[in-house]
């Protein structure tokens, strides 16, 4: 609820709304119903623009495919962050593509290459992923359809919050799709007009 307000007032009233139902929450002394409280109350916030909340929703599920890892990867190398609470999802929100681009460029050089090489390669991971499904819609079986279910469950339930993190119980699965698609794809890049595969 924090990341779709900021997205929709700015931060400081996403913080402001934040804040308000945390402090009423912690006068009630029942840990039970404390949570009852905040779930309660955030739904009810979210029910005021349910179809600007999914919108904003269906764009965290597309960011989970494509998210580069920024956080991992600058914990992974120990790089050092002017303000490492603040990362790209909330440059995202708070200003969109062109916030999150010009927060990337004021990131170590290092994690600005490394970005846009994994970027370029998820990418292509999901353009064969729609593609795996787009060719074989009609042949699929229970175990894929089982498979591909895990894997959009996983991705709908991390909505706003999709990174990379939480897409790793579920990449084997998504890899072998995804490269089936990519492979399909080369092959027929390959192919001239006769159906013959150059090189052979």
């Amino acid at each position: 609820m924090k990341y779709f307000h900021q997205n929709k007032y700015g931060a400081q009233k996403a913080i402001a709304i934040n804040d308000s139902i945390l402090s009423k929450s912690e006068k009630i002394k029942s840990y039970p119903e404390r949570q009852n409280y905040i779930k309660n109350t955030s739904i009810e916030y979210l029910k005021k623009d349910l179809i600007g909340y999914g919108i904003f929703h269906l764009k965290g599920c597309f960011r989970i495919f494509i998210d580069p890892g920024r956080f991992d990867i600058a914990n992974f190398f120990k790089i050092e962050s002017e303000n490492p609470e603040l990362g790209i999802l909330y440059h995202i929100n708070n200003g969109g593509l062109k916030g999150a681009f010009n927060f990337l460029r004021s990131q170590n050089i290092f994690l600005f290459i490394v970005f846009f090489i994994i970027l370029f390669f998820n990418l292509v991971k999901v353009v064969g992923f729609i593609w795996f499904w787009i060719k074989n819609y009609k042949e699929v079986n229970l175990t894929i359809l089982t498979i591909i279910f895990i894997v959009l469950y996983i991705v709908i339930l991390t909505g706003p919050l999709g990174a990379s993190r939480f897409f790793v119980p579920i990449l084997p699965a998504y890899l072998v799709f995804a490269v089936l698609g990519c492979n399909d794809i080369v092959l027929k890049l390959t192919k001239n007009e006769h159906g013959i595969i150059i090189g052979q």
